[in-house]
């Protein structure tokens, strides 16, 4: 069986992107995910976030997806820890004997990108796992994710 590992920074899209490829990657592999909420992320858990009040915060959106995970017979764990991240993830990598670490990255034009692929290259470094990159699809004003419609002729 895989082993995959989830950090869990902050409750946000890139933290739903990462989950959602994680949890459905395990649907088509024999694979257990485990997801490492960190600190801040722990902390955020019971809070709203300031997201508009129609939109369900991505702390609640994250347990549906988990939850609908386990209905479809997928292994799920969470563990947290207060360590710095860096430290967490070399942690829990070599305690679960972990295959894969997936890790979401903003586009290349958005300002933590330089900062987050940085600390992803310290990462290849530390840890002997593959890890996966996951880039969440950019929804465009038009809705067709990124792609302009065809013009009709």
């Amino acid at each position: 069986m895989i082993r995959v590992l989830v950090p869990i920074e902050a409750y946000a899209h890139l933290t739903l992107a990462a989950t959602y490829f994680a949890l459905e990657f395990a649907k088509r592999h024999p694979a257990k995910v485990f997801f490492l909420l960190l600190a801040e992320a722990a902390a955020a858990g019971g809070k709203a976030s300031g997201a508009a009040p129609e939109r369900l915060p991505a702390s609640a959106v994250f347990q549906q997806l988990l939850q609908r995970a386990r209905q479809q017979q997928v292994e799920v764990e969470v563990n947290s820890s207060q360590e710095e991240y860096l430290t967490a993830i070399q942690q829990e990598v070599a305690r679960l004997g972990i295959d894969d670490l997936v890790i979401a990255l903003p586009p290349v034009g958005d300002p933590d990108y330089l900062r987050l692929h940085r600390r992803l290259e310290q990462l290849r470094h530390q840890v002997p796992c593959h890890i996966i990159t996951v880039k969440p699809k950019e929804v465009s004003p038009t809705g067709m994710g990124g792609r302009s419609p065809k013009r009709q002729a």
